[in-house]
């Protein structure tokens, strides 16, 4: 009988372990959304970004947005004012979904840069795709590059 029990938690403890092992993190999970690929209008854009290392940052930014995963975006955010990641990710839930991002300018320095852009998200409520142009800001904080928040509802800047 006892051998019996043995078996038995033995084959459970197995399971579980075999069922552990299965579960993806949480990087391959976003592994699954499409790859956003970032286009260029002119190689200077292109050269510019990667001069000031910036592509690697500017991308995963992105591709998070692309992702919907407001945690990794939250953290490359260069926050000022005291906005906690729960409300973060609740103020983009609704987001539409991003499609596409084109770069058309960079510039700036080691310690802050512009990316004039154009971002393409399709409306839920048409089924449209809407283009829309800004400047996107980025500033050199410990050693990263981090996103500048822009949106006064997330700046804390009252407009």
């Amino acid at each position: 009988m006892n051998m019996l029990k043995l078996s038995v938690c033995v084959a459970l403890v197995g399971s579980m372990v075999v069922g552990c092992a299965s579960i993806e993190p949480v990087a391959q999970i976003d592994s699954r959304v499409s790859q956003l690929e970032i286009r260029f209008e002119n190689a200077q854009a292109e050269e510019k970004m990667s001069k000031l290392g910036l592509t690697k940052s500017y991308s995963a930014y992105w591709q998070a947005h692309k992702g919907r995963n407001w945690a990794s975006r939250f953290l490359m955010e260069d926050l000022k004012s005291n906005l906690t990641e729960k409300f973060y990710a609740a103020y983009y839930d609704k987001a539409w979904s991003l499609q596409s991002v084109t770069v058309s300018e960079v510039k700036g320095d080691a310690e802050a840069a512009t990316v004039s852009m154009a971002y393409s998200f399709v409306n839920p409520e048409t089924s449209k795709v809407m283009t829309y142009s800004t400047v996107d800001g980025w500033v050199w904080v410990g050693g990263t590059w981090m996103h500048v928040v822009s949106d006064p509802m997330l700046s804390g800047i009252k407009q």
